[in-house]
């Protein structure tokens, strides 16, 4: 696991993040995209003990609530794996007031202050925090389920949990293909993604995903990490906002051909996607390909068509107006 890179995107800051043009000079504090911090503490003396510690930084702090304390390093960077005691607080003032010790105050002890995020263990209460959390973004009606800044949920209030790190994002996942098998779009945006590996198998998971947005993340190599999605019935993806190369969006239309809007904007068919028209005229494959552009089931798909005499365009812009409103009911997805 790392930690995300800092970045240009002006997303919004979390309640302790500094300023960028508050943190200039030498000596300062690592900007947090979460607001958490993480203090490394570094000892010469082995009969040193935690209490010692903190009563020695509170001493020479205003303020400090330490959160996820435990003993030794991280694991996730060198530099970190060599500490005698770690813990992480979630406010700019006391980080700073403790990145700015020094080392006449501390004596034998060393402490360092970063930006990487904690490591979360998926205890009961932890894992019903999240299920919470991710139910209350839910839309039953249009089968969606809003995701953006999942960091800043108010389930968060004194808790870190982000989808940056892969243990949430496997939790979350597995909780939305328990909940909400059915879902039909999903949306990811503004969460520092940069690995999507727990989403290998999602086709199974999640059948009839078509919409997904991951918009303003920390992608960087496109198709290799799309690949987890690559057995999904998508038609509309946003990857803007992510750095990309430009040549993005051909090798994308070339992996999910049926795609009809990638980065917000609509795609039109190429030529050797085209079917002739004698072929467009046969009720019986438009149908089928109703069924597999828009996951109804054949009965659904004969009727709406029937209504738009055969027409297929229309009707598939009628299903989609329809399915925009909440207003296509469940049974026309359940299988015939």
């Amino acid at each position: 696991m790392s930690t995300p890179r800092r970045s240009r995107k002006f997303y919004p800051r979390c309640h302790s993040t500094p300023n960028p043009e508050r943190s200039l000079g030498r000596d300062r504090l690592p900007i947090s995209a979460f607001g958490w911090y993480r203090v490394l503490v570094f000892s010469r003396d082995h009969r040193e003990t935690i209490s010692g510690v903190f009563h020695r930084l509170r001493r020479l702090t205003h303020s400090l609530t330490a959160r996820y304390t435990h003993l030794g390093g991280e694991t996730d960077a060198m530099e970190d794996a060599g500490a005698f005691l770690t813990f992480y607080v979630n406010d700019a003032t006391e980080a700073r007031e403790l990145h700015g010790l020094s080392s006449w105050q501390l004596g034998h002890l060393k402490v360092r202050v970063n930006g990487r995020m904690p490591w979360m263990r998926l205890t009961p209460w932890y894992s019903q925090s999240i299920r919470n959390a991710v139910l209350s973004r839910h839309d039953p009606i249009r089968q969606s389920l809003d995701l953006t800044l999942f960091h800043l949920d108010p389930e968060w209030r004194n808790d870190f949990c982000a989808l940056a790190q892969p243990s949430c994002l496997r939790a979350v996942i597995a909780i939305v293909a328990e909940e909400m098998p059915h879902l039909v779009r999903l949306r990811l945006d503004k969460n520092y993604l940069r690995n999507l590996r727990p989403f290998f198998g999602v086709e199974r998971r999640l059948p009839r995903l078509q919409c997904l947005s991951l918009a303003n993340n920390e992608l960087d190599d496109c198709l290799s990490e799309l690949q987890v999605f690559r057995f999904l019935p998508l038609i509309e993806l946003n990857l803007s906002g992510n750095r990309l190369p430009p040549s993005h969006e051909r090798s994308v239309r070339n992996e999910w051909p049926r795609l009809r809007i990638l980065n917000n904007i609509e795609l039109y068919p190429r030529p050797h996607q085209r079917i002739s028209s004698s072929l467009h005229n046969s009720r019986g494959y438009l149908v089928t390909r109703l069924c597999q552009e828009t996951g109804m089931n054949a009965h659904w798909s004969r009727g709406a068509l029937e209504v738009n005499d055969w027409n297929y365009s229309r009707t598939l812009r009628a299903f989609w107006t329809f399915h925009r409103n909440g207003q296509i009911p469940q049974k026309a997805f359940d299988s015939a």
